[in-house]
């Protein structure tokens, strides 16, 4: 017989579950065309989007391709310094390309994960209206994190490499200056200009670099929030399927079980956790208002759950019930429900005399 209500409850269930599918399926129906929409507007917005960032990216590489020193000629000398003065500088030319290079690799990591950002954020909103998106395809956040770790690492060398550089000359130039002791002299003249070039780009660069990284530091902080946003939207929903389960099952417990001629004793009942006799109060219970329970029984195990139900109608109490305590993972089995405390106290009192009120107490849902 309890393998045949178990059976009749699963279908019940099932039944339930279709039902719900069945509502969610119109429900994304209707929403289907407004969906249709809003990734319509958002294919032209990203295009628009891409666009304008490409035009932004191109004007900056224009900006920062005016490296020091391209396509200006260098004032010739031939005395030691003048010599090594001109390999630095055409060094630190060099090594401001390199910083350049891995300057718009981070920028376009950084983008990317903006990007995925935007999609996470849109797909948890548009779940929150009940509108489906297809998922992104697969993509390794840990490949993606060894990328951007090396860049950085990268550029943080190309930077001591050329901030060591910058160092360099400008220590041989203050060497020609007292040789020369003419600060206006062609190439002394020439590489002073030079040299604050090169530190005002450093300047500019490290800027950059730190917005990035600022940037980046916001990013994650956001992500990580709408990870936890998009786990608490999939708990709902496998909490709002396991209370269809269960008012299934009860329902079907109610349909199968009669009150016996002979009441079940209380040897028979498993009350299962003893709840203390101070009020007991839970918060924050799914589908369950707030209100002064007088709880029978707590179990954690669905079958000792639903045999005792079972005994309980037996005895003739057909309005036992049972809410699922999310946060402990316990049912409460209850007969009745009050708005005041003092209710529930004289109700308990008066209905003590039952076997399976031998244990009650009252439990407040907040």
């Amino acid at each position: 017989r309890l393998a045949q209500e178990r059976a009749e409850a699963e279908a019940a269930a099932a039944k339930a579950e279709q039902e719900r599918l069945a509502a969610e399926a119109k429900s994304k129906a209707e929403a289907e065309a407004e969906a249709k929409r809003l990734a319509q507007e958002r294919t032209e917005a990203e295009a628009a989007a891409t666009k304008a960032e490409q035009e932004r990216l191109a004007a900056e590489a224009k900006t920062e391709s005016v490296i020091p020193l391209e396509g200006v000629v260098i004032p010739t000398a031939k005395d030691k310094e003048s010599i090594e003065m001109k390999r630095l500088a055409e060094l630190s030319v060099d090594q401001s390309i390199n910083q350049s290079d891995l300057l718009n690799r981070l920028k376009d990591l950084v983008g990317s994960k903006q990007k995925d950002l935007d999609d996470l954020k849109e797909e948890n909103d548009l779940s929150d209206q009940g509108i489906f998106r297809q998922p992104k395809p697969f993509k390794s956040v840990s490949a993606e994190n060894a990328r951007l770790e090396a860049v950085k690492r990268d550029l943080d060398k190309a930077i001591v490499n050329q901030s060591n550089s910058i160092k360099e000359l400008e220590e041989v130039y203050k060497d020609r200056l007292k040789s020369t002791k003419n600060a206006k002299d062609e190439v002394n003249e020439f590489y002073n200009k030079e040299i604050d070039k090169l530190k005002s780009y450093q300047t500019q660069l490290l800027a950059t670099k730190q917005n990035l990284l600022t940037k980046l530091d916001e990013i994650k902080v956001a992500t990580d929030y709408e990870n936890k946003r998009r786990i608490k939207r999939a708990a709902f929903d496998n909490e709002q399927a396991r209370y269809n389960k269960d008012r299934a099952a009860l329902q079907v417990i109610k349909q199968n079980t009669q009150v016996s001629t002979t009441s079940p004793t209380i040897d028979s009942f498993d009350f299962g956790e003893v709840v203390p006799n101070n009020i007991s109060i839970l918060n924050n219970i799914p589908n369950v208002d707030s209100g002064f329970y007088l709880v029978l029984a707590v179990h954690s195990d669905v079958e000792k759950r639903d045999d005792f139900v079972r005994k309980v109608i037996q005895s003739g109490e057909r309005a036992v019930d049972f809410f699922y305590d999310v946060n402990t993972s316990k049912y409460y089995i209850y007969s009745k429900v009050f708005s005041n405390l003092n209710q529930a106290q004289m109700q308990m009192q008066k209905s003590n005399t039952e076997p399976y009120t031998s244990k009650a107490s009252v439990v407040n849902v907040k």
